[in-house]
């Protein structure tokens, strides 16, 4: 019985038994698309947000929050949600860590961009205080 090698998925997209990746060949760092929706609401609350530092953070941790923003004196962690779309497991995981550390999340719904950047607005100034 001959044993066989294990096919490798290379980088890009091409199998090959064996194959291995020179250290100076390119990888592909873009980041998955998002949901028309989601990115849209994403792209109009920064807009409205110019004034606050709105940082995207990710790629990150499976869970983690999804922006940081800091702005008015203070910083929370927001994670977004489309309209409708609830938390995942590891999410609900990863925020009961981080409140038991004394760091809460403020969860916003699309797709009320303006809405959502006064919530932000409000949560930070009643934090700074």
């Amino acid at each position: 019985m001959s044993m066989r090698r294990p096919r490798v998925r290379r980088l890009d997209g091409s199998c090959g038994i064996g194959s291995s990746r020179d250290i100076d060949d390119e990888i592909d760092l873009r980041l998955p698309e998002i949901k028309k929706r989601e990115r849209s609401f994403e792209y109009q609350l920064r807009d409205q947000l110019k004034p606050i530092a709105f940082i995207k953070c990710k790629p990150t941790i499976e869970g983690f929050p999804d922006r940081l923003a800091i702005g008015l004196g203070a910083m929370m962690l927001v994670e977004l949600k489309r309209e409708g779309e609830d938390l995942s497991d590891i999410q609900r995981l990863v925020h009961r860590d981080l409140r038991k550390q004394g760091i809460d999340v403020l969860v916003i719904q699309g797709p009320d961009a303006r809405k959502a950047a006064n919530l932000i607005r409000a949560e930070l100034r009643r934090r700074a205080r």
